[in-house]
Parts: C-alpha cells; structure tokens; sequence
C-alpha cells in the first residue's frame, strides 16, 4: 500500500508538470518519455496543418485556414447575390417590362368639330367623291369651295343634318338651297330642284329636293359645300360614316374608289378626280 501510494504522489506531480506544456511544445516529449502515463490532453483543438499560401508580409505565421474558408465564403455570397441583383435589373429592360408600356391612343373619328351632330350623306350611298375640297388663298381667289359627288338628274338629294332653309333659288343658271345648322354651320347644295322653301325647318335625312343641271358640274354632280361661321371649310369634317377609300393602281394615277356599305353599283367604281384633304 505504501508502495502504491507513493507511485501515485509520482505521478500526480508529474502531470501537473505535463499539463502546462502542449502537445507538440517543447519539453512535452521528456514526459512522456520516463515511463509515466501521458498526461490528459485540455486542449482538444486537433493542431492546426499549415497553409501552402505563402504568409502575409509582416507575419510570422501562416494564415489560419478557418478565417480563409471564411473569407472566401463571404466573398462568394456577395458575388452571388451582386449577380441576382443585376439580372434582375437587366431582365425588365431586357423584355421591356421594367418601365410602364405607352399605350396607343385611339384614332378620332372624323365628325362635328362643333358640337352638332354628325352630317349625313346628300345622297343614296354608294357614291363617290368626283372632286375634293380645295380652299381658296383669298376670299375671292380661285379654289373649289367644296366637294362633287356623282350624281344623275332626278336623284333624291337629303339633308345633311337638322336645320332651317335659309336660300331656295336660282343663283345664275343652277338651282340651290342652303340650309342653317347649329354651331354656325351652313350648307349648300347645288344643282337640286327645291321641295322645301326658304324658313321651312329640316331633320337630318329628309328628302328636300333632287339632283337639277347646271353650274360647273354639268349633268354628273352633286356639289356640297359648308361654311363654318362664313368661311368655306371641308365638308368631309363633318360627314358622319365616311366609306371606306380603296387605291386602284391604273396607268396615269392612282385612282381612289368609295364603296358604301357592303353594296356595289356601277357607280361606286367612278374616279376620284382629287384627292380629299381637310380644311
């Protein structure tokens, strides 16, 4: 027993003396080396392998391989998320849904610039335009206060919107009529053999006379014209349902062609003569 108890007084000195010194340091070795049991090991970090990367200028130790897997780790996530970043950045200017679309905007019809109601066609449709509207320089220049349509004598000739007869005579060597519309516009028709009198009020499509001879459109026109507060305009502002203008390449022009409806005659293939502008 004493023998037993002395070899543990030993000992325990011993590895109080090896518990200072870490695995690997200096002096550990001459421990372990006389025979003794080795000492427990407190520190259970396993040893650290050193980096094959050359040490940073100014330290005398290599680089610790958790703090670089760290650092590369760090690097590697801000990258990934820099290039999340872009793609989301470069994918709406790329199918162009980043910024608002503009949306196209509805064409206008053409009709009353006035507030009235849209005008209707003097006569049966189909027909077509022989002449356009070109406006005079000065109010006695030269010009075609208006527009022609074809027509025979004898056809039914309406009013192109509600009013009131203004004129129903003979201006020269053709008859007229002119009608008061609301919003100060004016229309006139000519050649047409009157039914109505001056002062006799109007709804829009009522038959008010026919197709006469006469004036600079002989025998095969209409001529319909409008004043907007006593200024010769188009009368095409105010048309309501304008027909439908195809293009008919020919050897001298291109000629244009107005069909009504969904209905042919032999009319509907006239020539346009001009090509109608606005006012």
């Amino acid at each position: 027993m004493e023998v037993l108890a002395e070899w543990a007084r030993v000992v325990s000195a011993r590895s109080a003396a090896a518990i200072t010194l870490a695995p690997g340091e200096p002096g550990s070795s001459q421990v372990r080396g006389n025979g003794c049991p080795p000492p427990p090991v407190l520190n259970s970090r396993r040893p650290r392998r050193p980096l094959h990367h050359p040490a940073r200028a100014g330290s005398s130790h290599p680089p610790d391989l958790q703090s670089v897997g760290m650092s590369i780790h760090s690097r590697t996530v801000s990258a990934l998320v820099a290039a999340i970043l872009v793609c989301f950045a470069v994918a709406p200017a790329a199918t162009g849904q980043g910024a608002p679309r503009a949306q196209p905007q509805p064409t206008p019809e053409r009709g009353p610039t006035t507030g009235s109601e849209a005008w209707e066609w003097p006569l049966a449709i189909p027909h077509a335009v022989e002449r356009g509207f070109r406006a005079p320089l000065t109010e006695y220049a030269d010009g075609h206060r208006g527009i022609d349509l074809a027509a025979h004598p004898g056809e039914p000739v309406y009013a192109v919107a509600d009013g009131t007869v203004t004129f129903a005579q003979i201006v020269v060597d053709r008859p007229a009529i002119s009608l008061s519309h609301a919003g100060g516009l004016v229309s006139s028709l000519e050649p047409v053999t009157a039914l109505v009198a001056s002062g006799d009020p109007v709804r829009r499509g009522q038959l008010i006379g026919h197709v006469a001879t006469g004036g600079h459109c002989g025998d095969g026109c209409l001529h319909l014209g409008a004043r907007l507060s006593g200024r010769y305009v188009s009368p095409m502002r105010y048309l309501g349902g304008v027909p439908h203008a195809v293009l008919l390449p020919t050897e001298s022009a291109a000629l244009l062609t107005v069909r009504g409806d969904s209905r042919r005659s032999a009319r509907a293939n006239l020539l346009w003569r001009a090509i109608l502008r606005d006012a």
